[in-house]
C-alpha cells in the first residue's frame, strides 16, 4: 500500500450531456477543474472486489478466526474498454498531409489491442462507406511506455486515431483491450514477471485455507487527465459513454461481466502526469511518417529510470490518515519475582476500542543497551478485554500480535525524536492491524539502567462528517463528536449512546468497507450492512463504503445447492452448476434477502441512481435464480432444507420459517420499489426489460402474499416475524388486499370480509407482541435495532426509546466503548467475551450494534427520509425531546439541519428536498416554528388510546327503515344516517336527531331515549319546501351546544332564546347528496322542531368570499362550535372528478354572516408521500369534523370519518389552536370490525357522549342490515 496521506477517493458519476448543453460536469467537476486532475474508470465491480481480495487475505495473515463461506469473485486482469467518439468534431485542419488525434492517459495495464467499431445503428450513407474504408486502410495505432513505480509498474499509452472518422454520419467507438499481467518474455523493458494465463482459484483464499496463495493482479483501469479548456478532446472523450467488458482466458467461463457494462462513475486523483512523458495527455497533431497500410503499431520505450516513483492508481491509495494514540493508563500487574530483575511486564489501558498496529519502542542513552545479548525478548498480547491480553494461551488466541522489528535507522529516527540518544534504541511494530483496547508488553532480557518504554497506537482516523446528533452539552465539550468520552459523565444517556454508537461505525468503515467487526470477521456481511447503512446516513455519510460492500456481496457465491440432486425434476447438471455459483450472499439464505433489501436502502437513504445501474444486472440476476430456484411454484415460498443456514438472529429456539418468507417478501417489495425507480428513467431499449421483470416480481409476491393469510401461518409467527412483518410493511400490504378497491362501493362478500378481519387481527397482534413480553426476546443489537425501529414505526416511539436507552445504555454500563455482536440486558460481565464456546470469541466491536446511530434522530425527532435519496423528508420532534437537541444529515442535495431549543425549531431545508412537519409541506430553506405550537405524532398516538377498544351493539338501535309513525311520504324511508345526540335544559331526556332517505330526498327526524339504547318517539324534525332551495333535502345535526367538553353533557345553547344549528342542505331532489350541496342556519324553539332563519345560504360554492378548488363542487356537513366569541363551522366539501373530500373552517360573530379561512382546507386527505408505504385510511375523504375541547390533555379533538381503502372508518385528529390538526394515521374503529356484519361496508358520521364511565358513539353503520344507526361502547 502507498504511504500517501490520501484519507479516501471520492466516486463522482459521469453524466453524460444532452446534445447542445453548454455545461459539461462530471460530479462535482465542471470546466474549472484543475489541469492536474485525473479521472481513473475501472469495470463495474472490478477496483471493489480487488480491495476484497486484498482484503481478505490480510485477515488470512492475520490469522482472524473466522468463517467466511463463499465462491467470492477476484477482478479480471484482462478486459475491454469501450468508447463512443462523437465527442470528435468534423472540423481538421486544411493541409495536405493526413491528420490524426492523438489521445494519452496513463493505465495500469499494457495495451493488448486497439481497433476501431462502428455503431451499426441506423441506414449506411455513402459517406460513411468511405470513411470506413479509410479507416481500414489506416488503423488505429497505438504507442506504450512502460514505467516503474513504489507501487508497481504502469504504462504511458498513446493512441492515434484517424482525423477523418470525424465525417462519419454514425460515429465509430474505440475498442481497448488490456491486460495488467506482464508479459511472460519481459519485452515492456522491465525486469521479467512469472505470468500463468489460468484464472486465479479463488477457494486459496478461503480464511481457514492455509494453501499458497496465487498472485493476484489488479484490475485494468484508465487514467485521464482533464484540462480546464471544454474545447478538448480529452475532457469531451470522458463524458462519452464508456462500457466495459471482462476478457476471459476461457471463452466457455461466461458471467455477467463478459457482456458490454455501462460505466457508471470514475475516481478521481489530483496528481499531474511526468513532465516529458504525458505532458500534452490530449492533442490533435499532424502525423506523416506512419505506414499507411497498418492497422496497429505498438512501440515500447522503458524510462524506468525516469519514472514517478510516487504514481499512485486508486487501487494503490491509502484510505485514511492515521493518528498516534497513547495510552490511558497502566495497569498495576502482581510482581514475578522468579523471572528476575530483567524481566518486564505491563498491561497498558488505551480507555477504548481501537483498531490499530501497536508500537513498541525501547529507549535507551548513548551508552546503555536496552536489552541483554542473547536472552532478549519483546511480546506483545492484545485484547478487547483486559483477561484476554492476559491470556498467553495460543489456543485462544483470536488474533496475531506477532510483532516486527524496525530498522536501525527507523529506530534512530524514532528516539531522537523522542529526545533521547540516536544509538541502541529498538522499535517493534505489530505485523498486522489489531483489534483491542488493551496491550500487554512482556519483555526478558530487559536493562532496567534503561528503562525508557514508550508504547503507542497507531489507529485508522476517518474524516468525519460535520453534525451528527448533539445535545446541550457539547458546547462544553471539546471531545470529537463520535468519539466515546465516559470521563464526561453530564453528557444525556442518548448522546453517549449515539456517540459509541458513530465510534462503532467508524471503526468498522474499513479498507473501503463496511464490514461486520474489527475483530471478528473483519469483513463485509449483508446483514451488517443493512443497519450500517441507516445508521452511516445519519453519521458519516460515507456512500464510497456501501458501494464497495454491496459491489462484492453481489459477486459470490457459495459451492452448495439449497436442494439435494434429487429434490427437483427437470434440472439437468449443467444447470445446477450454474446456481452453484450464484448462490446465496455470504452463504445464508437471509442474507441474500438482506442483499436486495440493502440495495433499497441504499436508495432510500442515499439516492444513488448511478449505482442501481451499473449493479441491476446482478440484482435481477440474483432474484431471477432465487425465484426460479428456490421458489415454489404455488405458494410462491422460498424454499430451504436442513442444508441451509437460516441466521434471522443469533437464537436456536426461535421459530425462523415464517420470519424468512416475511423477509422474502420484503426483499421482492424492494425490487419492486428500485425497478419502478429504474422504469420512470428508462429509455424504450430498457423500459421492456425492467417492465417485464417488474411484472414477474409482482406475480410472485401475490402468491406469496396469499400464503401469509392462512391460520397456521398466523399462528406461528415469532417476535422475529412480527417485527420483519411492521418494517416490511407486508401487514399493511395485507391490509390492502383484504380492502375493496372500490371504495365508493365496497365488496360486501363474507369471504372479503372474513379476510379483512384476519389481517387487521394479525396487524394488532403485532404490535401486542412488540410491545409485551410473551415472545422470546431478540438476542443481537441487529435485532433490537429493527425491533427498536417497527415499535416506532407503530407510533409507539417513547417505548423505543425506552429499550434503546435499557439496551444500549446496559452496554455502556457494563464499560463499553463500543458496541458488541451480542448482549443480553442482564449479562454478567464475566461472559461478555465468551461466544462460540470460545473465552475470547465475541466482536466487541461490530457494525450491526451502531443502530442507534439512525434510531435516535429518527425517535427523538422524527427525521428519516420518506422520498429516494431524502428528496422529501419528514421532521417531527417528540414532544418530550430534550430541550437543546441538534442533527445534520448530509444529503447529495445539501446538508439538513435540525435545531430543537426550548422555544424554537428550526429546520434549514437543503434545495430540490421537501420537508413534511404536522402534515405540512415546505420547501427549500430556512423554517422556524414555535416549539408551542408544536404536537408530534407520537402524542396523537397515544391520547387517542383512551379512544379506542369498543364493545359493538349486535343491531342497528335506529334500523334502515324506522317505524315513523304514517304521515304522506315518511312510510317510504330506506335509509337512516347522519345520528346526533343531544339534551335539552331541564330535560333529563336524551334526543337524537338523525336523517331519513327515501330515495327522492332528505329529512331530518329526531328520537327520545332514557337509556340510549331504546329509542321512541319519532317525528320531524325538519322537513324540505318544495321548489326551496333546500328541496332536495335537510341534515340537521351541528347544534349549539352550552358547553364543547369532550365529557360534558350535550346540552343545547339558548341565544336571545332561541336555539341555532347549521344544516347541510341539497337544492334537487331524485338521488342521493346530488350536488351542489351548501348550508344553512335553522333554529328552534324547543329544540324539537327546527326552521331555517334565512332563505338563503351561508355557505355554498359560489360564497361568501374565494372558493376555493377543493372545495368547489359541493358543500357538505356542517359543525358549530363556539369560541372565545367567536363561531367555528367546521365543513367537508367536495372536489371533482377525483372526489376528494377535505374538511375546512369558516367563522362568523352572529351566526349569519361567514368568512372562510384563507389557510383551508385545514385537514386534507392524507397524501402518501412514502412510496414504500401502501395506502391509508383517509386518503380519498377527511369528512364530517365534530369537534370538541379535552382537558385531560388540554387540546382540542377531532373525530372525523376517513375514507380509504377497506371503506369509511371514524378517525381522530388533535390540534392546538383549531387551525392546525394533526391526525393518527391508525383509525379508532375500522369497518367491518362488527363481528356481525353490521358495519363491514361503512362506519361513519359519528355522535359521541360521555355518561358514567362509558364513551358511548353512534354512528352510521353501513353493512348486511343495511344503512342505519349503530352504537359502539366503551365496556
Amino acid at each position: 500500500m502507498s504511504t500517501s496521506t490520501w484519507t479516501r477517493c471520492d466516486i463522482p458519476r459521469i453524466i453524460i450531456p444532452t446534445d447542445g448543453a453548454d455545461d459539461i460536469s462530471i460530479g462535482d467537476v465542471t470546466s474549472n477543474t484543475p489541469s492536474d486532475t485525473h479521472y481513473t474508470i475501472y469495470g463495474p465491480g472490478e477496483l471493489e472486489t480487488y480491495r476484497h481480495a486484498e482484503l481478505r487475505r490480510s485477515v488470512h495473515d492475520a490469522k482472524l478466526k473466522v468463517f467466511y463461506p463463499g465462491k467470492w469473485r477476484d477482478p479480471s486482469p484482462r478486459a475491454a474498454f469501450r468508447a463512443s467518439l462523437s465527442c470528435i468534431s468534423s472540423e481538421s485542419p486544411s493541409t495536405g498531409e493526413r491528420k490524426m488525434f492523438r489521445w494519452k492517459f496513463r493505465s495500469n495495464a499494457r495495451i493488448v489491442s486497439a481497433h476501431l467499431e462502428r455503431d451499426r445503428t441506423g441506414d449506411a450513407e455513402s459517406k460513411e462507406h468511405r470513411v470506413e474504408k479509410d479507416l481500414a486502410a489506416w488503423g488505429v495505432e497505438h504507442e506504450t511506455s512502460a514505467l516503474a513505480s513504489q507501487n508497481g509498474r504502469f504504462y504511458d499509452c498513446t493512441i492515434f486515431l484517424p482525423m477523418n472518422i470525424a465525417e462519419a454520419s454514425s460515429r465509430p467507438r474505440l475498442i481497448l483491450e488490456l491486460d495488467t499481467r506482464p508479459m511472460h518474455s519481459g519485452n515492456d523493458g522491465l525486469p521479467k514477471e512469472n505470468f500463468s494465463p489460468e484464472p486465479i482459484d479463488d477457494r486459496s483464499l478461503f480464511i481457514e485455507n492455509e494453501e499458497n496463495e496465487s498472485h493476484l493482479y489488479p484490475p485494468p483501469c484508465i487514467s485521464l487527465q482533464v484540462t480546464n479548456l471544454l474545447q478538448d478532446f480529452a475532457n469531451q472523450l470522458l463524458f462519452e459513454s464508456w462500457e466495459w467488458r471482462c476478457l476471459k482466458d476461457n471463452p466457455e467461463d461466461e458471467e455477467i461481466e463478459s457482456k458490454w457494462c455501462g460505466v457508471y462513475q470514475c475516481w478521481t486523483s489530483d496528481w499531474p502526469f511526468e513532465t516529458g512523458s504525458c505532458d500534452e495527455p490530449f492533442s490533435a497533431f499532424s502525423h506523416s511518417s506512419r505506414e499507411q497500410n497498418s492497422t496497429s503499431t505498438h512501440k515500447n520505450s522503458s524510462n524506468a529510470e525516469n519514472a514517478e516513483s510516487c504514481w499512485v492508481f486508486p487501487h494503490h491509495m491509502a484510505l485514511c490518515h492515521v493518528e498516534s494514540l497513547l495510552p490511558q493508563a497502566v495497569i498495576p500487574l502482581p510482581d514475578r519475582d522468579e523471572r528476575g530483575d530483567s524481566f518486564v511486564e505491563c498491561l497498558y489501558d488505551f480507555g477504548k476500542e481501537l483498531l490499530g498496529k501497536v508500537k513498541i519502542t525501547v529507549l535507551s542513552t548513548n551508552d546503555v543497551k536496552p536489552l541483554k545479548n542473547g536472552v532478549s525478548s519483546v511480546k506483545l498480547r492484545a485484547g478487547e478485554t483486559a483477561a484476554e491480553a492476559m491470556n498467553d494461551d495460543e489456543e485462544h488466541f483470536e488474533q496475531s500480535t506477532e510483532l516486527r522489528r524496525f530498522s536501525s535507522d527507523d529506530a534512530t529516527s524514532c528516539a531522537r525524536d523522542a529526545g533521547f540518544g540516536e544509538k541502541n534504541s529498538l522499535v517493534f511494530i505489530s505485523l498486522h492491524p489489531l483489534a483491542f483496547r488493551f496491550a500487554r508488553i512482556v519483555i526478558e532480557g530487559f536493562d532496567k539502567s534503561a528503562k525508557e518504554l514508550l508504547v503507542e497506537c497507531h489507529s485508522q482516523k476517518r474524516v468525519l462528517m460535520e453534525g451528527g446528533l448533539s445535545f446541550e452539552t457539547d458546547s462544553t465539550n471539546n471531545a470529537p463528536a463520535t468519539e466515546p468520552n465516559t470521563s464526561d459523565e453530564l453528557l444525556p444517556l442518548d448522546h453517549k449512546i449515539w456517540r459509541c454508537s458513530a465510534y462503532t461505525l467508524q471503526l468498522c468503515m474499513y479498507h473501503n468497507f463496511i464490514v461486520d467487526g474489527i475483530k471478528r470477521d473483519r469483513l463485509p456481511w449483508a446483514g451488517d450492512l443493512a443497519v450500517s447503512i441507516m445508521a452511516n446516513s445519519y453519521s458519516f455519510s460515507d456512500v464510497e463504503s456501501i458501494r464497495f460492500s454491496l459491489a462484492v456481496l453481489g459477486r459470490c457465491g457459495i459451492d452448495a445447492m439449497p436442494w439435494d440432486d434429487g429434490d427437483r425434476e427437470g434440472l439437468d447438471h449443467a444447470t445446477q452448476e450454474a446456481f452453484m455459483r450464484e448462490s446465496h450472499v455470504n452463504g445464508i439464505v437471509d442474507f441474500s434477502l438482506w442483499y436486495v433489501i440493502s440495495h433499497w436502502l441504499y436508495q432510500r437513504y442515499f439516492g444513488d441512481v448511478a449505482f442501481l445501474k451499473q449493479e441491476w444486472a446482478i440484482v435481477t440476476k440474483r432474484l431471477s435464480s432465487l425465484i426460479k430456484f428456490c421458489t415454489d411454484v404455488r405458494t410462491g415460498r422460498l424454499i430451504t432444507n436442513d442444508k441451509n443456514w437460516v441466521f434471522i438472529d443469533w437464537s436456536d429456539s426461535v421459530e425462523k420459517t415464517t420470519a424468512l418468507q416475511i423477509l422474502w417478501w420484503w426483499a421482492l417489495e424492494c425490487s419492486s420499489l428500485l425497478v419502478d425507480t429504474l422504469i420512470s428513467l428508462a429509455d424504450d431499449k430498457t423500459s421492456a426489460d425492467h417492465e417485464e421483470f417488474s411484472r414477474l416480481i409482482r406475480d410472485v409476491k401475490s402468491r406469496l402474499e396469499s400464503f401469509f393469510v392462512e391460520d397456521d401461518v398466523q399462528h406461528s409467527y415469532s417476535r422475529h416475524a412480527h417485527i420483519l412483518g411492521v418494517l416490511s410493511g407486508l401487514n399493511l400490504r395485507l391490509v390492502d388486499n383484504a380492502s375493496s378497491n372500490n371504495w365508493w362501493n365496497p365488496d360486501p362478500s363474507d369471504e372479503r370480509w372474513r379476510s379483512l378481519v384476519k389481517v387487521r387481527k394479525l396487524d394488532h397482534q403485532s404490535r401486542d407482541a412488540l410491545l409485551g413480553d410473551e415472545f422470546e426476546c431478540v438476542g443481537t443489537p441487529f435485532m433490537k435495532h429493527l425491533e427498536c425501529l417497527a415499535i416506532s414505526r407503530l407510533g409507539e416511539r417513547s417505548s423505543a426509546l425506552d429499550r434503546v436507552r435499557n439496551y444500549w445504555g446496559g452496554m455502556l454500563r457494563a464499560g463499553a466503548t463500543t458496541f458488541y455482536e451480542a448482549f443480553a440486558e442482564h449479562e454478567k460481565l464475566d461472559d461478555i467475551a465468551k461466544f462460540y464456546k470460545r473465552p475470547f470469541a465475541r466482536s466487541l466491536c461490530h457494525a450491526w450494534g451502531s443502530g442507534p446511530c439512525a434510531l435516535l434522530p429518527e425517535v427523538l425527532l422524527g427525521l428519516r427520509p420518506i422520498a429516494d435519496g431524502w428528496k422529501v423528508f419528514s421532521v417531527d420532534p417528540l414532544d418530550e425531546c430534550p430541550a437543546v437537541i441538534s442533527s445534520s444529515v448530509k444529503t447529495k442535495h445539501g446538508v439538513i439541519k435540525v435545531d430543537l431549543d426550548p422555544t424554537m425549531l428550526r429546520i434549514f431545508i437543503p434545495q430540490e428536498t421537501t420537508m413534511v412537519l404536522m402534515e405540512r409541506s415546505y420547501g427549500p430553506g430556512s423554517h422556524c416554528f414555535l416549539r408551542a405550537k408544536l404536537l408530534s405524532s407520537q402524542t396523537v398516538h397515544q391520547w387517542s388510546k383512551k379512544y379506542r377498544g369498543w364493545f359493538h351493539h349486535p343491531r342497528h338501535i335506529i334500523p334502515n327503515n324506522p317505524q315513523i309513525p304514517v304521515v304522506s311520504g315518511w312510510e317510504n324511508i330506506i335509509m337512516t344516517d347522519v345520528p346526533t345526540v343531544y339534551q335539552i335544559p331541564g330535560d333529563k331526556k336524551y334526543y337524537i336527531s338523525f336523517v331519513g332517505f327515501d330515495g327522492s330526498c332528505y329529512r331530518s327526524f329526531v328520537a327520545e331515549s332514557t337509556d340510549l339504547l331504546s329509542w321512541t318517539g319519532f317525528r320531524l324534525a325538519m322537513g324540505c319546501k318544495e321548489g326551496g332551495p333546500d328541496e332536495g333535502g335537510v341534515v340537521l345535526g351541528a347544534y349549539l351546544y352550552e358547553c364543547y367538553d369532550i365529557k360534558a353533557p350535550r346540552v343545547l345553547k339558548r341565544v336571545d332564546g332561541r336555539f341555532y344549528s347549521l344544516y347541510g342542505a341539497y337544492s334537487k331532489k331524485g338521488g342521493y347528496e346530488i350536488d351542489p350541496g351548501h348550508q344553512g342556519l335553522a333554529a328552534s324553539d324547543d329544540g324539537l322542531f327546527w326552521v331555517p332563519v334565512k332563505n338563503e345560504s351561508i355557505l355554498s360554492i359560489y360564497g361568501p368570499g374565494t372558493v376555493g378548488t377543493w372545495e368547489k363542487d359541493s358543500i357538505y356537513q356542517p359543525w358549530l362550535l363556539e369560541h372565545d366569541g367567536t363561531y367555528y363551522n367546521f365543513y367537508n366539501a367536495k372536489q371533482m372528478p377525483q372526489w376528494v373530500e377535505q374538511i375546512g373552517i369558516a367563522t362568523s360573530k352572529n351566526l349569519r354572516e361567514w368568512k372562510r379561512h384563507e389557510d383551508n382546507p385545514i385537514l386534507r386527505v392524507d397524501t402518501v408521500f412514502d412510496s414504500a408505504c401502501p395506502g391509508r385510511y383517509d386518503t380519498q375523504f377527511c369528512s364530517d369534523a365534530k369537534v370538541f375541547f379535552d382537558y385531560e390533555v388540554n387540546h382540542w379533538v377531532m373525530f372525523y370519518f376517513g375514507v380509504g381503502k377497506g371503506g369509511a372508518h371514524i378517525m381522530i385528529a388533535f390540534s392546538k389552536d383549531l387551525l392546525h390538526w394533526i391526525r393518527d394515521p391508525e383509525p379508532l374503529y375500522y369497518s367491518g370490525d362488527n363481528p356481525s356484519g353490521l358495519d363491514k361496508s361503512y362506519a361513519h358520521k359519528i355522535s359521541i357522549l360521555y355518561l358514567n364511565k362509558t364513551w358511548y358513539i353512534f354512528y352510521c353503520a353501513v353493512g348486511d342490515a343495511g344503512r342505519g344507526i349503530g352504537l359502539l361502547t366503551s365496556q
